[in-house]
């Protein structure tokens, strides 16, 4: 609104009528009655009060998007001197709204997400959870850190209740539970290679040279006693043998002299954990006619693990000393899942849950099923105005680690210091530059740039053989270590748009046509400006806005408007006209001319001008990001141009347009602030939101100074 303030001291003053007139002729057509244009309704304009609809009607004014370019015969074109003597009217009739920084509101109370849930346990437990195992999240303002959509119902509680409790069970098992456990082999497990061998539950006789295997499980890498109980009836000048197999690898063999009482023989291996293969061979069998070696087997027997009893971490941690407290441990542990101090109150509700005489181990799994299955440990700030530097530890771990705040944030929450703004602003650094934050580089990124939608990307397998789902995996990984790498390298965030590098695989190379020896791993790559530059040449971008079967202009222009601008259209109208049927008349060639056919139907005139020609950029990629240079035939037309009047031809000079000015600095901080915060944004954080184009330098500012700015800003503080 800087131009419309400049217009201020040079307009006449006017009465108004004229204005409201003005605006009723532009705007009136297609903004009022009952089924007003995108849902943008004026109503009778010399009576609309809403002060904030008159700002919204003079910033798209300001910016070009309104008027269209293409409006319905009846209205005329809106020249450059009556656009300024509006918005000059605007701007002294109804200036902007004065927002009130006691309205704006905090980060609101939400439960841990999916991929915070999984995180959360592996940090604190060092256990992988299934996470389908979760109700699936939703999606509010285009993530699903957003506190309206991540619902928490009956079901979502049940299904959490079994995982929290298969988890205590897996991390505390009673002592006598990790005792050396004997594994015999079934009878029916045996595999037999040779003749003469009979099987029964009562074991195993071989009267000719033979051998028995069967699959064994192991339950941890460690050392096991293979035990064989065994007799053998002699002939010849030797004892029979039983050779000891693992794996079909020798490790022992016995000379079984027992005769007519079966004996065990035993042999310690080491084991890796899963499953390895025992047998027992009998080699030297012996008949003349009269003598008979043979060989008969009882019970075999895998026994162990023989090492110490391996503990979980958590058990190791709390119940492998003796003469264990558990009011202490409970108090500990729940202190670290609930993320805040811990109160008699608190233990003594846990520990109620069993009698005091049952084993300690069964007392404390108990309580952790409880404290797990609480909306304490489920649902981040849920005390924050009893504990508010603890709320701001969680808050800023599951921001930017997904995971919840390690000993040190709540060291300095405990302490009241982490609210500090040099404190915060040292932790946000630390917490940026751990490996954990390559959770939320992923996380954010995908989410932003609507990768997730690339799972049920389903591009046809005839235009595009070339496609699959690992080169789907590829497109998306690709995307996520460019993201990650921005963000470490502390790269001017024009680099999003404008970088001449990326991350590729074999797959991911050969498929952008980039010669050279590429392996499984992603490594950086170089690649050609003229053709790819930033997420806009990404392949992941490309192919989920894309139909099945060619580009779409339409969804790429949708897409740039909502994730780089911020701008997210209206949806369409249920009688919105339709592409095939508007071309049919002239059957354009082109896809573009079909598209520019289309803009010309007043219906659809109002978003496509904005949409269309950002798509048309893009066109130099097919459907799954691959270069081309001409469509059915036809050389590309990539020129397209802004609402604003900036004119660009193809993805580089699209993303060069972009960057130049502070929109699509203030639209990705707008993204990052909802990520953050877990709510949409309202007018009120503009407060904080504005003044940061003054302190920044638009799109040569970093992804950490976006980070630290929303970090530090009374919203996501909560310290108004």
């Amino acid at each position: 609104m800087a131009l419309a303030l400049l217009l201020l001291t040079l307009a006449p003053a006017f009465s108004g009528d004229e204005e409201r007139a003005m605006l009723t002729r532009f705007c009136g057509e297609c903004h009022a009655g009952a089924e007003p244009k995108g849902g943008f309704a004026l109503g009778d304009l010399a009576f609309v009060e809403d002060e904030a609809l008159w700002w919204r009607v003079a910033q798209r004014i300001e910016d070009g998007s309104m008027p269209p370019d293409v409006l319905p015969e009846t209205v005329p074109p809106l020249d450059s001197a009556t656009k300024t003597r509006l918005l000059a009217w605007l701007e002294r009739e109804h200036p902007r709204p004065v927002l009130d920084l006691s309205q704006l509101p905090g980060p609101p109370v939400r439960r841990y997400n999916r991929t915070e849930l999984v995180n959360a346990v592996r940090e604190l437990f060092g256990v992988a959870i299934d996470r389908e195992a979760l109700m699936p999240d939703e999606i509010g303002d285009g993530f699903d850190t957003h506190a309206g959509a991540l619902v928490w119902n009956e079901l979502s509680f049940e299904r959490w209740l079994d995982v929290v409790e298969r988890l205590a069970h897996e991390v505390i098992r009673p002592l006598d539970e990790l005792e050396h456990a004997r594994r015999p082999v079934a009878s029916d497990a045996w595999a037999q290679d040779g003749r003469l061998i009979n099987v029964s539950p009562n074991g195993v006789s071989m009267a000719t040279s033979a051998t028995v295997t069967a699959v064994v499980s192991v339950p941890a890498a460690s050392r096991y006693r293979i035990e064989v109980e065994a007799r053998a009836s002699r002939g010849g000048d030797e004892l029979a043998k039983a050779v000891v197999l693992v794996d079909g690898r020798v490790v022992e063999t016995f000379e079984v002299d027992a005769v007519s009482t079966l004996t065990t023989y035993s042999v310690e291996v080491e084991l890796d954990a899963g499953t390895a293969k025992v047998g027992v061979r009998f080699p030297n069998d012996f008949y003349d006619g009269t003598n008979d070696r043979n060989l008969y087997l009882g019970e075999v027997a895998l026994v162990g693990p023989l090492d110490e009893p391996i503990l979980s971490a958590f058990q190791a941690r709390y119940l492998a000393k003796p003469d264990v407290d558990a009011r202490a441990v409970v108090r500990d542990f729940a202190s670290r899942l609930w993320r805040r101090p811990v109160g008699d109150a608190d233990v003594d509700a846990l520990l109620a849950l069993t009698e005091p005489s049952t084993p300690v181990e069964l007392r404390v799994r108990a309580a952790l099923v409880a404290a797990l299955a609480s909306p304490r440990f489920v649902f981040l700030g849920l005390e924050a105005d009893e504990f508010p530097e603890h709320a701001l530890a969680e808050r800023l771990a599951a921001f930017l680690w997904k995971s919840p705040p390690d000993d040190e944030l709540l060291e300095l929450a405990a302490s009241g210091r982490l609210s500090e703004p040099e404190v915060l602003r040292a932790q946000v650094a630390r917490l940026l530059d751990a490996a954990q934050s390559s959770a939320f580089a992923a996380d954010f990124a995908s989410q932003w740039l609507q990768l997730r939608a690339l799972d049920d990307a389903m591009p046809d397998a005839r235009r595009f053989p070339g496609y699959d789902a690992e080169l789907g995996r590829s497109m998306v990984r690709e995307s996520e270590l460019f993201f990650e790498a921005v963000l470490r390298e502390h790269r001017p965030i024009r680099t999003l748009l404008e970088a001449d590098f990326s991350f590729l695989d074999a797959r991911l190379a050969e498929h952008y046509g980039v010669p050279g020896a590429f392996a499984a791993d992603f490594r950086r790559t170089r690649l050609t400006p003229e053709r790819r530059a930033g997420v806009l040449g990404h392949a992941s971008v490309l192919t989920v806005t894309s139909n099945p079967t060619r580009t779409s202009p339409v969804l790429r222009g949708k897409w740039i408007l909502e994730a780089l601008l911020d701008e997210p259209p209206p949806p369409p109208p249920p009688d919105a006209a339709n592409l095939a049927a508007i071309a049919a008349g002239d059957a354009p060639q082109t896809l573009r001319a079909r598209l520019e056919a289309h803009r010309d139907h007043p219906d659809c005139a109002a978003c496509h001008a904005a949409m269309d020609p950002l798509g048309f950029a893009l066109e130099e990629f097919d459907a799954v990001g691959a270069w081309r240079t001409s469509d059915g035939g036809l050389p590309i037309d990539a020129v397209g141009v802004l609402p604003s009047g900036e004119l660009f031809d193809g993805a580089r000079e699209l993303a060069s347009t972009l960057v130049d000015g502070d929109r699509f600095r203030a639209a990705l901080t707008r993204r990052l602030a909802v990520y953050a915060l877990g709510r949409s944004l309202v007018p009120e954080d503009d407060l904080w939101l504005e003044p940061l184009g003054s302190d920044m330098r638009a799109c040569d500012t970093t992804l950490p100074e976006l980070i630290h700015a929303i970090v530090a800003s009374p919203a996501f503080r909560h310290d108004r």
